[in-house]
């Protein structure tokens, strides 16, 4: 992260109502408990002490925003001139779990601009006008993310400036006059609880909204084992965002029920439809009928879906995935009776069919039994941001399949995605007099012996047929490396034709000397020291 930004982990954040200027209502307050929080400003003041009380964990925030400030909080929006934050880090247990929270006041000066989307299904926000001061106060406590970001930062006590002075006024003074403790500047930092405390994992918040002109119905209520769910009726559109370079997540689905979990002093009946993610943090959703997930060039459409969002798993029933192809310019589908995401990056499929056909009977597909996809480029960290996807493929009962003809069993196969997701490289019919009938392939010799494609090399086996002539076959391998490079040809057919040689009528049906026949070449260049070469024929 660049100079002058840092990023605070572990918030989930709930609203109660000010006291003086313009406050936020405690009723609507509640209604920001977990969504994450975004600041953002100029220039900040940052500043960290040392405290001892209750249930905190010893370390309370100050940070003065000058010459611009912006707060974001779900569907809720807002932008000051200047303003100034307090946050106080608290821990607690909720149902053997130990989560962490913020306790946050925040104080707004200037000319307060406000802003909330209707759409959004997450948090809403009633104000009162301001009885002649423009200034804005809220306080909150929150579980969850909190990301702070600031053109110009810098690690100082602002307790001494005016704008802290007339903040405090209004908040109340609840930092103790304790010796500080400083923080380091530059770089990312995280704030990091007392000895023994868990920080919760870090993710960016979830956003739901309706999908058209018709909100979803949501109820919320609790399962008999005590856990928060929501369901949800009508098509709506999910939405989270996955790292930095802003990829995200999408889901749709025309209902779906949410499990959540929700800190201790929360009220599920309270709740209304616009509070289905503001309850706590989303453990899982189930998604049924039409459902669509996207993630980049990626996407899953299924008929039922369940998601862990904490894991990262997911279980499709009935399942499509579509990949793209940077390379030949068309898309990878790979049709599951049961599709399962068992990692971040890695997929597991019951029953496959893989083809390039979006069509339900596709003309060349490959069968499997199993298969279990990586995407390769999640785990090449130098990959650089928007690189295609990469996916590897291995499988086992493969049948490569000509509409409903079978050409070829193989026990196992190994191949990539971004490539011909098949062994088949390649197939033509025709028909000659001196040839007859004729079927002519070209596969993928790596990926019909299960083995991983080597960078450098391009191996090809040929398998042909010609109705006059007989069987033939042959492996053609062509090998570049930073010393040498070649390439090698063999073939060899079961020939129970005659030559034509020559329009002669004595070369004409000429018996070959023996059925089986050959050919067979091998060139190769070596670049050695000095500037010689060697070169070689075979």
């Amino acid at each position: 992260m660049r100079q002058g930004s840092f990023l605070l982990l572990g918030c989930v954040l709930a609203l109660t109502g000010g006291r003086t200027v313009r406050a936020i209502e405690d009723k609507q307050a509640a209604r920001f408990v977990g969504q994450d929080l975004q600041l953002r400003g100029t220039n900040l003041v940052h500043f960290q002490i040392a405290t001892d009380g209750g249930q905190g964990m010893g370390t309370e925030h100050i940070m003065v925003f000058r010459e611009g400030f912006s707060l974001r909080i779900g569907s809720n929006h807002f932008e000051t001139e200047s303003a100034v934050v307090l946050m106080e880090p608290v821990k607690t247990d909720f149902r053997g779990r130990e989560h962490i929270f913020y306790l946050v006041r925040a104080y707004l000066e200037g000319e307060v601009g406000t802003a909330s989307s209707g759409e959004a299904l997450t948090s809403g926000v009633r104000e009162a006008e301001p009885d002649g001061g423009m200034a804005l106060m809220l306080r909150f406590s929150v579980m969850g993310e909190v990301f702070v970001s600031a053109d110009q930062r810098e690690t100082a006590d602002p307790r001494g400036l005016r704008l802290y002075g007339r903040a405090i006024a209004v908040l109340g003074e609840r930092f103790k006059e304790e010796r500080p403790r400083r923080i380091r500047s530059g770089g990312a930092r995280e704030l990091l609880p007392s000895p023994g405390a868990r920080v919760p994992k870090f993710r960016y918040p979830i956003n739901i909204a309706a999908a058209g002109s018709l909100s979803p119905r949501i109820e919320s209520t609790e399962a008999s084992d005590g856990t928060n769910i929501a369901t949800v009726m009508g098509r709506f559109y999910l939405w989270q965002k996955q790292d930095d370079s802003g990829s995200m997540l999408e889901m749709e689905a025309d209902s779906a029920v949410i499990f959540y979990a929700q800190a201790e002093d929360l009220s599920v009946d309270a709740q209304g439809a616009s509070d289905i993610l503001a309850s706590g943090l989303v453990e899982g959703i189930y998604l049924r009928s039409n459902v669509v997930m996207r993630e980049g060039e990626r996407s899953i459409r299924a008929d039922e879906m369940f998601y862990d969002f904490q894991r990262q798993k997911a279980l499709a029933t009935n399942a499509v995935m579509r990949t793209y192809d940077e390379q030949r310019g068309v898309p990878v589908y790979v049709r599951a009776v049961r599709l399962r995401q068992i990692a971040e990056n890695r997929f597991a499929g019951d029953d496959v069919v893989i083809t390039t056909s979006e069509f339900y009977a596709p003309q060349v597909s490959l069968h499997a039994t199993k298969v279990a996809i990586t995407d390769m480029t999640r785990i090449d960290e130098d990959a650089p941001p928007g690189a295609p996807s990469l996916y590897n493929a291995q499988m086992q009962n493969a049948r490569f399949k000509l509409g409903d003809l079978t050409l070829l069993t193989v026990n196992e196969v190994e191949g990539r995605l971004d490539r011909p997701e098949i062994p088949l490289r390649g197939a033509s019919a025709g028909h000659s007099k001196t040839w007859g009938t004729s079927v002519e392939t070209r596969w993928y010799l790596e990926r019909l012996l299960g083995l991983k494609e080597q960078p450098g090399t391009d191996s090809t086996l040929s398998l042909d047929y010609f109705s006059k002539r007989g069987i033939g076959g042959g492996i053609e391998s062509e090998y570049t490396k930073e010393n040498y490079f070649g390439n090698m040809l063999g073939y060899v057919i079961n020939d129970q034709g005659k030559d034509r040689l020559s329009r002669l009528r004595g070369r004409r049906n000429v018996e070959p000397p023996r059925e089986l026949r050959g050919r067979f070449s091998w060139q190769h260049r070596q670049f050695l020291p000095y500037n010689w070469q060697f070169t070689g024929e075979v």
